[in-house]
């Protein structure tokens, strides 16, 4: 399959200072931040993005505007991290709520892969609304989604994408490499929101989104 990124390398003048890593480098788990920001254009950010790097696979939280754009540049001044984001990886999203600004990149996250026939359904975790808006966007986008599969000779499964509604705390996902908590927060004037857990081998991470303090943050 290989991994798109590796194409855009030659981008990296145009980037100026790439991402900072501090994780120690023995370290199994990482947390790789995307973007970061809220609704004001402000070019040099990219919306909130971040990913839990475990068992070398990409587990994202939150889509913002530039997720696509945020893996290639992570990946231009990191190179390790091309396997991690390998297009078969890009496959688990939690949003940890409905807000346009965190959730206006994931059009990019389900389809984007797809030119590059990406062989993924992905699996998109959030809030009551997620299987409608997931549905909706790949509906939307029939025209595209044809022409990719019908005509380019495109995979039929790596434009799918199944939401999946958290309805209490608990754990909501669960592979080799991590276990996923959802953990009720606020955000007025939403009555949906979660903050996410990530309990993996080496390490527990703990991502809240924007909000207030709550007790199940």
């Amino acid at each position: 399959m290989g991994n798109v990124f590796s194409r855009t390398e030659y981008l990296a003048s145009q980037y100026g200072r790439g991402p900072t890593d501090f994780s120690d480098p023995d370290c199994g788990t990482k947390v790789v931040v995307l973007g970061s920001g809220n609704p004001f254009p402000n070019p040099l950010r990219r919306g909130p993005c971040v990913v839990v790097v475990a068992g070398g696979r990409p587990y994202f939280v939150d889509a913002g505007e530039g997720i696509w754009r945020g893996i290639a540049h992570a990946v231009i001044h990191h190179r390790n991290l091309e396997s991690v984001f390998d297009l078969a990886n890009l496959e688990h999203l939690f949003l940890t709520h409905l807000h346009c600004d965190h959730t206006v990149g994931l059009p990019s996250f389900l389809l984007s892969p797809y030119k590059f026939n990406a062989p993924k359904e992905k699996q998109i975790y959030g809030p009551p609304g997620v299987v409608e808006m997931v549905d909706h966007i790949l509906a939307a986008y029939t025209v595209d989604i044809d022409a990719a599969w019908t005509r380019s000779g495109h995979n039929s499964q790596g434009w799918r994408a199944t939401g999946h509604e958290i309805a209490a705390s608990g754990v909501v996902f669960e592979d080799g490499n991590v276990m996923v908590e959802a953990l009720k927060t606020e955000h007025a004037p939403l009555d949906d929101c979660w903050a996410f857990r990530f309990t993996t081998r080496d390490r527990v991470v703990v991502i809240g989104g924007d909000g207030c303090y709550s007790d199940g943050l």
